[in-house]
């Protein structure tokens, strides 16, 4: 199953009283990703959101900070990442940050933070800086925000369905559905 691409995982949220759809990373493969593997796991992301129909997909790179700072690796490691501008523009997709989860999807938290920009409160895609803290991100909209999620294992010859052990059939069916669709390389009306 395996290509020379990362693998990696992506959840695709669809959230109440959010009026996008919203897709996560890694929050279930890569442990602790470094640089390399941060610019495939961005890669993997921008590619489900382009299938998913989201053109320009607008990526969020989150840490716990909204500006690259000495104390803060991870924020000097998106600022790397940001700069690579050529490759997200090959690739059809605008990623900023770093950003904080408000700042990213709000525009009044954007704004309030002095965020601009294509992405700053408009971020269709997040790309956490761990699987831990995006695991964690991701338990959360499902269990506090009532957000469902279908999960997809990409980098892979064909997408496998992943979710979690505690998820509904409906959620389940879901993972399958746009597994198949990725699969096929349809564009999923969002």
């Amino acid at each position: 199953m395996r290509t020379v691409r990362l693998v990696s995982h992506v959840g695709v949220f669809q959230i109440p009283h959010f009026a996008r759809l919203l897709c996560i990373s890694d929050g279930g493969v890569v442990l602790y990703p470094d640089v390399n593997q941060k610019v495939e796991i961005i890669r993997n992301a921008i590619d489900v959101a382009t299938k998913l129909g989201i053109e320009r997909p607008k990526v969020a790179l989150l840490a716990g900070a909204n500006a690259a700072s000495l104390d803060r690796p991870v924020t000097r490691e998106i600022a790397g990442l940001v700069a690579m501008r050529e490759l997200w523009d090959s690739l059809g997709a605008v990623v900023d940050g770093p950003f904080t989860l408000d700042v990213a999807v709000d525009p009044e938290a954007a704004a309030a933070a002095g965020k601009g920009g294509e992405v700053a409160g408009r971020a269709e895609v997040l790309v956490g800086p761990t699987l831990e803290a995006t695991n964690t991100m991701c338990k959360g909209i499902t269990y506090f925000a009532g957000g469902q999620m279908a999960g997809l294992v990409v980098g892979t010859r064909a997408p496998l369905a992943l979710g979690s052990r505690s998820d509904p059939a409906e959620t389940r069916l879901a993972c399958v559905a746009i597994g198949v669709l990725f699969a096929k390389g349809e564009a999923i009306a969002s």
